[in-house]
């Protein structure tokens, strides 16, 4: 506001409460002093603020400069190691590289810059498969170290400290998925943890959708026309990142359609999907990946062969969210177990061994089998060992062949064993769903004028789930620590030696 009005009661406001921070939060005193990554994202913020102030008079500029100089000795001191090192330590990287160019300390900031940024074109190789998925396996982590990387790149290119071309190509390939498990809307699936984290917040949009800001940052920074078309329009974000030379290059850009890239094999997802136009779009996301990253896994969910459905830019079949990171624990850990995804639960176990908030004790891994992709159709299979570690060891194999021209999906499930077990198949429905029985085995399910049909095996038995507390089932979380009552599919059967069921999905 003091920026665009010259308002000096605004410049006053800023100064009374950055100083009011200080006072009330000494040097290593209280919460605000805990974590690294905290202090370099309030780095970054300061940074704008910095900027956006201009002159500063001295009785502000000395404390302030002062706290900030203990910021950057701070994360410089306690940099994220071993299990903590992954977003963690880019985040804390990217805000001492920000500081360090920002605020030129004689004798320190050389030595932080130096640090800082050799710690982020490590970890920008280290921590993102070369198909552009960051191996958190966390699309809103994803987005969160994006911004810590675009960040500290393009103030580096402003002032002389350039990063190597291989960066640049990374933070490509990265936005390249996005676009492509992005709808026609800017709706991405919810894998993974999600708390709503920013790096930086530049817009106070309530309907800003930071994927698509960052698909338009990037349409200007490579010089793409078809980012620009999955992005949709020039954001408030971006036009502060890039400036108006920025949005004369977004301007001049020939939009161009952007064609989706299928199978990321390394981050494990794979796209079946037909149809440019969004109206008549169809497109699902599968996933035979990894866990998560490192041996705890921070931020990955139980969710193998898990699949999610857009149809006309509307979410049908959804990955329900995040809700909670840690109290109440039972709630942490429904929206990270196997029955909050589109998968097979077996004797109401978990796929992947929970154990504890951020940590799992034992991992389910995915093998990809098959995938093939033509004219005609897209077909992918996939199975994952979690439940070999029953006393009596259990497969599951899932088939989804999706026949472009018919609009239908085909879903087999097979699960090879020797005993009994209980099966639960799961189908997590967008809150805007309406739900409606035909014959025995059929289910219409409507959202804002787009239908699927799902034709359910006759092996099964069918429940509706609504916002259930006990157990817990039947929910959706959009934001961090907020939850929603959402419709949720159980077809479950008792199954001994090797059963198959096979589920069909036709899109109206």
């Amino acid at each position: 506001a003091y920026y665009l009005s010259g308002d000096k009661d605004y410049k006053n406001e800023v100064k009374k409460q950055i100083l009011t921070w200080i006072e009330e939060n000494p040097y290593m005193k209280g919460i605000n002093w805990v974590s690294s990554l905290e202090l370099g994202i309030r780095l970054i913020s300061w940074s704008w603020v910095w900027f956006f102030l201009g002159n500063i008079d001295e009785e502000f500029r000395n404390p302030w400069l002062e706290t900030i100089y203990k910021h950057c000795n701070y994360i410089n001191k306690n940099i994220s190691r071993y299990s903590s090192a992954n977003n963690h330590l880019i985040g804390e990287a990217a805000g001492l590289f920000v500081a360090s160019v920002v605020w030129p300390f004689k004798g320190n900031s050389e030595e932080w810059n130096e640090q800082s940024y050799k710690i982020l074109i490590q970890e920008i190789e280290k921590q993102n498969y070369n198909d552009g998925v960051n191996k958190e396996q966390a699309i809103c982590y994803q987005q969160f170290v994006m911004d810590f990387f675009i960040l500290a790149g393009l103030l580096g290119e402003k002032n002389g400290v350039s990063f190597p071309q291989s960066y640049w190509s990374r933070i490509e390939k990265m936005l390249e998925f996005i676009a492509s498990i992005m709808d026609g809307e800017g709706n991405v699936p919810y894998i993974g943890d999600s708390d709503d984290g920013y790096a930086v917040i530049l817009s106070d949009d309530k309907n800003f959708n930071p994927y698509q800001s960052l698909l338009a940052s990037g349409a200007i920074m490579f010089k793409r026309g078809d980012l620009k078309r999955k992005a949709g329009q020039l954001d408030e974000k971006s036009l502060w990142l890039l400036g108006p030379e920025g949005i004369k290059c977004f301007n001049s850009l020939e939009e161009k359609k952007f064609n989706p890239i299928k199978t990321f094999k390394k981050g494990g997802y794979y796209v079946l999907s037909a149809y440019e136009n969004t109206e008549n779009e169809i497109k699902s996301v599968f996933d035979c990946g990894p866990l998560g990253y490192l041996r705890i896994a921070a931020h990955g969910h139980s969710d193998a062969l898990s699949y999610t459905l857009s149809v006309g830019g509307k979410q049908s079949l959804i990955d329900p969210g995040t809700f909670v990171y840690q109290y109440p624990r039972d709630w942490r850990d429904y929206f990270k177990g196997t029955s909050a995804h589109n998968t097979i639960r077996i004797d109401g176990k978990d796929q992947s061994v929970i154990g504890g908030y951020y940590m799992w004790l034992k991992k389910a891994q995915t093998k990809l089998i098959k995938w093939e992709s033509n004219d005609i159709y897209d077909s992918i299979k996939g199975e994952h060992n979690g439940y070999m570690g029953l006393e009596d060891p259990v497969m599951h194999q899932r088939e989804i062949i999706f026949f472009k021209k018919r609009k239908l999906f085909r879903i087999i499930d097979r699960i090879q064993a020797k005993k009994n077990h209980l099966i639960e198949q799961f189908f997590h429905f967008s809150d805007g769903c309406e739900i409606k029985q035909g014959d025995s085995m059929k289910w219409e399910v409507i959202n804002n004028g787009k239908a699927i049909i799902l034709k359910v095996d006759k092996q099964l038995q069918t429940r509706i789930v609504n916002g259930s507390k006990k157990p817990i089932l039947g929910w959706k979380s959009e934001r961090f620590d907020v939850k929603e009552k959402t419709f949720t599919m159980v077809n479950s059967a008792n199954c001994e030696g090797y059963c198959e069921f096979e589920t069909l999905i036709f899109i109206n």
